[in-house]
């Protein structure tokens, strides 16, 4: 082989060598690429809170979790069940379902109405109110919040509509009407309960209510 033909094989070998080093290089960065963007998608998956699942969804002037205001109560029985306690008063109705975790109770109610003259004499769902935290609105409002973290929120206007007492406890509700939604909190100012009702409803006014008396301040 002559030194020409020799240089040539030469050079040959290295434009391949080169080749393939710059493939490893650009394989290597499209790998890493991958990687980083897989990694910040994950990232991406953890920052915040996941949505609030329909079943668990306060919303007000609608409804809690699968039971809407202005339903049928009968369709709510079918879901949840015979009730462990209710009362009945001329076309007005309250029934409570109780459910236990942690050791501690906690309570589904419904007030409906049978309003008599209209299409149907069938009883509707007007207020219904939850004891548990498992139930949120879409910003994770609900009990166990503090009243001073609620109270801020633009989408409710809270007015405190009066105060009752369970056992030797004392409890205050701050009512927005216009939306349809009220918070129950202790005197630690402690979100235990919520109530959604219709919109621009007066639920002090009702006359049979899920607390008999809800004396002003």
């Amino acid at each position: 082989m002559n030194l020409r033909n020799k240089d040539m094989l030469k050079h040959g070998f290295i434009i391949l060598a080169s080749v393939l080093l710059c493939g490893c290089m650009q394989n290597r960065q499209l790998s890493n690429t991958a990687d980083t963007t897989l990694y910040e998608t994950n990232i991406a998956d953890t920052i915040g809170e996941k949505p609030v699942a329909p079943q668990r969804l306060i919303v007000a002037g609608q409804g809690i979790g699968n039971i809407s205001i202005n339903e049928d109560a009968d369709s709510v029985y079918n879901k949840l069940g015979k009730p462990d306690s209710s009362k009945a008063v001329m076309n007005k109705s309250v029934a409570s379902w109780v459910t236990k975790h942690g050791g501690v109770n906690y309570q589904t109610q419904i007030y409906c109405e049978r309003r008599m003259g209209s299409d149907t004499a069938a009883r509707r769902v007007k207020q219904i109110r939850v004891t548990s935290p498992g139930f949120k609105t879409m910003d994770y409002m609900g009990v166990g919040m503090h009243l001073q973290t609620i109270m801020p929120k633009k989408e409710f206007n809270l007015i405190k509509i009066g105060q009752y007492t369970e056992g030797n406890k004392q409890f205050f509700v701050y009512d927005d009407a216009d939306a349809g939604i009220a918070f129950e909190v202790d005197r630690k100012n402690m979100c235990t309960g919520v109530i959604v009702h219709e919109p621009h409803y007066i639920i002090e006014s009702t006359y049979l209510a899920f607390h008999t008396n809800l004396p002003g301040d």
